[in-house]
C-alpha cells in the first residue's frame, strides 16, 4: 500500500505599515517608509512507503491416501502454495503438478490409461506438459518439496498425480525421491498410483 504524506505550505506575510506625518510649514518634517514584506514558503514534499509483495496467495493442503487425493480444489489462484499430507501408514505418496498445453483436451481417464513412459522421459521430466512442482510425504511426516518451488506461478490447466508404485516400501520410495525422482525404469514392474485413482486436476487462474 502506497502512503503519501503531504506537508502543507504555510505562508507568513508580515507587513509593517507606517503613516506619514508632516507639519505644515515645518522644515523638520519626517516621513516613515514601510519596511519590505518578508515571505516564507515551505515546499510540499511527498514520501512513498515501499510496498511488500507476498508470494503465496493461498496455502492449500492436499491429502493423499491409498489410493487417491482429497482436498483438491477446482481452481487455484496463481502464487498459491501446495502442501501434502499422507494418510497412508503403508506407502509413500507424492504429488506432481504438470501444466498441460492449452490445446490438450484429454480427460483424467485418458491420462490414467497412459504408461509411465508416455508421461515422463528417461530423465523423469514430464512429456505431456511443464512440471510445476513435485512434493512427497511419508506417513506422519512433513511434506518434502523436491522441485525448485512449492507454489504455482503460471495460469493454466494442471494435472496432478502420484507416480509411486502400488505396494512401495516407503523408505525406498523416499530414497528414490531424494536422488531426484523415480525414473520410468524404476517403475517398469509396478502399477503406479495414478493408474488406480490417485490423479486429479485443477485450473490455476491469474
Amino acid at each position: 500500500m502506497r502512503v503519501r504524506i503531504f506537508l502543507g505550505a504555510s505562508l507568513a506575510l508580515v507587513l509593517i505599515a507606517s503613516g506619514c506625518s508632516s507639519s505644515s510649514g515645518d522644515d523638520n518634517a519626517t516621513t516613515s517608509i514601510a519596511a519590505p514584506a518578508t515571505t516564507a514558503t515551505t515546499v510540499p514534499t511527498t514520501t512513498t512507503v515501499p510496498t511488500t509483495t507476498t508470494v503465496a496467495v493461498e496455502s492449500i493442503e492436499i491429502t493423499s491416501f491409498d489410493y487417491g487425493y482429497r482436498g483438491v480444489p477446482p481452481t487455484v489462484e496463481a502464487g498459491s502454495s501446495l502442501g501434502l499430507i499422507n494418510e497412508s501408514t503403508e506407502e509413500y505418496h507424492t504429488l506432481i503438478a504438470i501444466r498441460l498445453d492449452s490445446t490438450d483436451e484429454r480427460t483424467l481417464a485418458d491420462f490414467a490409461a497412459l504408461d509411465v513412459v508416455d508421461l515422463f522421459d528417461a530423465e523423469g521430466e514430464a512429456k505431456i506438459g511443464t512440471t510445476g512442482l513435485i512434493i512427497g510425504a511419508a506417513f506422519g511426516e512433513d511434506a518434502v518439496v523436491y522441485s525448485h518451488q512449492d507454489h504455482l506461478v503460471d495460469p493454466g490447466r494442471y494435472l496432478v498425480l502420484c507416480f509411486n508404485g502400488v505396494g512401495n516400501d516407503p523408505a525406498q520410495a523416499e530414497a528414490q525421491m531424494l536422488l531426484g525422482r523415480p525414473l520410468p525404469e524404476d517403475l517398469e514392474d509396478v502399477v503406479p498410483h495414478y493408474r488406480v485413482g490417485e490423479i486429479a486436476e485443477f485450473v490455476v487462474t491469474g
